[in-house]
């Protein structure tokens, strides 16, 4: 799997952009919806805690973009053995 962190920053993200685009009154559809955007995360999560090497402390699924090449900024995502933590 490429990108697990980024994908599971970012799906829930566009669930929340459609769930705001629905109309009032549609309770049932947005229900679905979270579940729909849900289940990939959990899915994620899942393989990430598979994959996961208990036996090192080195940052795991590291991902490295550049954000705003303009000015040099960049984004780094990693899981470490405590916690997953993001770097801007």
């Amino acid at each position: 799997m490429t990108h697990p962190l980024t994908l599971i920053t970012f799906i829930p993200l566009i669930g929340m952009v459609l769930i705001l685009l629905c109309p009032k009154g549609q309770e049932k559809f947005i229900r679905w919806i979270a579940a729909l955007f849900t289940f990939p995360q959990l899915l994620i999560a899942g393989w990430l805690y598979a994959n996961f090497n208990t036996t090192t402390a080195s940052m795991q699924f590291a991902e490295h973009y550049a954000w705003i090449p303009p000015i040099t900024s960049i984004t780094f995502s990693a899981s470490t053995g405590s916690a997953s933590r993001w770097f801007c």
